[in-house]
This record gives C-alpha cells, sequence and structure tokens, in this order.
C-alpha cells in the first residue's frame, strides 16, 4: 500500500493533476496498440487503483497503476508498452524468482534493491534482453550498450558497434593450395581416423 501510495505521488510530481493536458507525457504509437492496451484495463479493470483514463481519439492512456495482480491477470499475459504498472505481492525473494520465471525472455529486466548479492543473483540467473539495476531504461540510451531481445522477446542487437555487426556478414573462407596434396584425409581411411581426429583439433 505505500508503494501504490509513493508511485501516485511521483506520478502526480512528474505530470501534475491534468496528465491528459500535459504536453511532456507521450502518447500511444497507433490505434492498433491503443485497443490492445484497452482490451487490457477493460479485461482487468477491478484491479485498477489508479488512472484507467483512455482517450481514443488523442491515443491518451493515464498513468495507471493495478494492485492485487496475479499472474492468471491479462495484464501478465504479454509484454506492454505502454502507462500500466501491475503491482504483485510477494513475501520473500523465492517468490520473486518464481515470478520472474514464469515470463520467459522478457525484453527488459530492472532490479530496484540495495541487496548487491540478491541483485546480482536475479541478472545472472534468469535470460532477459537488458536491464538496470536501481534503474530503468538508461541501458537503452547507451551507443557503447547492445539493445535487443532474445528467444521470444526477439533476435540480434543494435546500437554502435553492434547495429554495424548486426547488419555485416561475415564470409568464412578456407584457402588451400594445389601444390601439396595431403593424402591423410581423403579415404580409404583405414586406420587414420584417429589421426585426422587429432589433426583437426
Amino acid at each position: 500500500d505505500d508503494l501504490v501510495k509513493e508511485f501516485i505521488k511521483v506520478i502526480k510530481e512528474f505530470y501534475g493533476e491534468d496528465i491528459k493536458n500535459n504536453k511532456e507525457f507521450g502518447r500511444i504509437v497507433n490505434d492498433k496498440h491503443m485497443n490492445r492496451l484497452k482490451n487490457i484495463l477493460e479485461h482487468d479493470k477491478n484491479k485498477i487503483v489508479y488512472g484507467g483514463e483512455i482517450d481514443f481519439k488523442n491515443r491518451f492512456i493515464s498513468p495507471t497503476i493495478l494492485k492485487d495482480v496475479d499472474l492468471n491477470d491479462k495484464v501478465m499475459s504479454e509484454e506492454l508498452f505502454g502507462p500500466i504498472l501491475p503491482v504483485i505481492k510477494y513475501k520473500n525473494i523465492e517468490d520473486i524468482k518464481y515470478y520472474i520465471s514464469k515470463h520467459k525472455n522478457p525484453l527488459a529486466l530492472y532490479v530496484f534493491s540495495e541487496n548487491k548479492a540478491f541483485s546480482e543473483d536475479v541478472i545472472t540467473r534468469f535470460s532477459f534482453g537488458g536491464g538496470c539495476v536501481n534503474d530503468t531504461i538508461s541501458h537503452v540510451a547507451s551507443n557503447y550498450l547492445p539493445f535487443g531481445g532474445i528467444g521470444s522477446s526477439g533476435m540480434g542487437s543494435y546500437h554502435g558497434k553492434s547495429s554495424f555487426d548486426t547488419f555485416t556478414h561475415s564470409k568464412s573462407i578456407v584457402k588451400k593450395s594445389t601444390k601439396l596434396d595431403i593424402k591423410l584425409v581423403l579415404p580409404p581411411y583405414k586406420n587414420r581416423i584417429n589421426i585426422i581426429k587429432k589433426v583437426m583439433k
């Protein structure tokens, strides 16, 4: 409850009481995603404790907090890419690890903790595209860090040299001379297989 109150307080500090008319607050990119997010909020409307305002014409969805969410709620069925924050209660660290393990390969994972051992455990234990400890999004802003998903959240990465590598094909070529013909690797092999294996290593 205290965390939710703090979220609401900070949202108001950032965007004021009239968020809809605040030009610094972003809009949803297109109608398709407006419909997707609208359906999620309508499905889980009994969990909304703040926000939930939708203006389809202006592609506006207010910052929305859902409380007492569980893994069966629609809001937990996909990556959101919208101003919607589901809040799930937990009792211990094992609960957190359980929840994370139920959502394979997220695009990003953010850990908020001053417990270094816990933070390190989470970022090494789970597979995700990229992330931060005690911050969000900033890993995307750096040209020195590759950005991209893994598995179901995407393949490959870009930014800086990673963009060059993504769009570059490395040609693998082996060049041999015809002046020296090594019969060792040609049949009949007889008892030369073990020798060939040693040479190939």
